[in-house]
């Protein structure tokens, strides 16, 4: 490879990581939002019940989210320095450099081959059906798959479309959302037929919207990785596009968590100032 085609190649690492880095602090500082106002409505619950639990997963995700983001940013500040080391020394980037970056960048790519979103809904749907492992035997099928495509793409020894992972995705995001939120629908429809009060029957409305809701943020990202990675070899803006989407779902693969634990929070308030 000649000095011309590696000098293009870093240029072009280090714009899609600063694409990646500014698409991911984006969304970032909304999560950061949302995770204040989640601990200021915890903190405000009356109620003791499960007021720990919420406020350790609250505290737990906001730590794997920073790491998150503190590993995007490392692999941006690197990739900008990598550029100035060929610009500016004869010698090239130096090696522990180049490992640092290489580490940072397969961290990555395990992340989103492992898709917590995805193994999050599988354990609440496996729980919601009572554990019956008939029912979680489709998406544990679709999750194995996806992780073994991730895999495969990682590792570059298939020729399967980079596109085809992220469908897979996506498809096993919306089983595990219609299967969760099916089975809550349709255990309210058998409270309605015994004449349930309407408050409890309102709650588990309730909890349907909420796995909806994060459900299609999450598929929603997902279907625009798909939809963009074929171009992301593109120079301009198609290609960049790619990189700043996958930069925007890292966040929202925590953002549509912590949206429940918001939501869950703020109906327990209101549920307390109506009973008082």
């Amino acid at each position: 490879m000649t000095d011309t085609a590696v000098l293009h190649k870093v240029w072009g690492d280090m714009i899609l990581q600063i694409c990646m880095a500014a698409g991911g602090l984006l969304f970032y500082g909304i999560y950061l939002n949302l995770f204040f106002l989640a601990l200021i409505l915890l903190s405000r619950r009356k109620s003791a019940e499960g007021k720990k639990v919420l406020l350790a997963a609250t505290w737990a995700m906001a730590v794997l989210e920073t790491g998150q983001m503190i590993i995007v940013l490392a692999c941006c500040v690197i990739s900008i320095q990598i550029m100035q080391q060929i610009l500016q020394s004869p010698h090239g980037p130096a090696p522990i450099l180049m490992t640092i970056y290489n580490i940072l960048s397969a961290v990555q790519n395990i992340a989103w081959a492992v898709n917590k979103r995805s193994l999050r809904s599988f354990y609440r749907c496996y729980i919601i059906w009572g554990r019956n492992w008939a029912v979680a035997c489709v998406p544990g099928f679709l999750i194995l798959s996806t992780f073994g495509i991730g895999c495969f793409l990682l590792l570059g020894t298939t020729q399967v479309p980079e596109s085809i992972g992220f469908i897979l995705v996506a498809v096993t995001n919306v089983v595990l959302m219609a299967l969760t939120a099916g089975r809550i629908w349709w255990v309210r429809r058998a409270a309605s037929h015994v004449g349930l009060d309407k408050t409890i029957r309102g709650r588990y409305t309730h909890v349907v919207a909420v796995i909806l809701e994060s459900g299609a943020l999450f598929c929603i990202c997902v279907i625009l990785m798909a939809v963009t990675v074929s171009r992301r070899s593109v120079p301009g803006p198609e290609g960049v596009l790619y990189y700043v989407v996958v930069g925007i779902s890292s966040q929202v693969m925590n953002i549509a968590p912590m949206l429940t634990i918001v939501r869950v929070g703020r109906g327990h308030n209101i549920q307390d100032s109506d009973t008082v």
